[in-house]
């Protein structure tokens, strides 16, 4: 798994410095947040995905998915194990009122 979470750090970085990537990624990003902003309306009761919180817990969500990637590929030393998960799942669950 650590080769898959370097390899899309790369990506990422590559879509800084070539748009053709930069377009593939972003596309990429736009699917996992379409289906991530489903999945928190399907657990969230009366949002659907388009709302406006729904919206944001899943942008939050997905920076914080990335942030971790890239931290776990290139500070793995001194970042805690397993904290990711685990505090993403508690965010979500205590704003969505699980």
């Amino acid at each position: 798994m650590p080769e898959v979470v370097s390899a899309w750090v790369v990506i990422a970085g590559e879509s800084l410095k070539q748009p053709e990537i930069k377009e593939i990624y972003q596309d990429l990003i736009g699917q996992q947040l379409t289906l991530l902003r489903q999945l928190l309306a399907d657990v969230w009761d009366g949002k659907s995905s388009k709302n406006k919180e729904v919206i944001h817990l899943s942008a939050t969500v997905m920076a914080a998915m990335e942030g971790a990637f890239q931290l776990s590929a290139t500070a793995h030393d001194v970042m805690p194990k397993n904290y990711a998960a685990e505090s993403i799942l508690e965010l979500i669950k205590n704003r969505v009122g699980l």
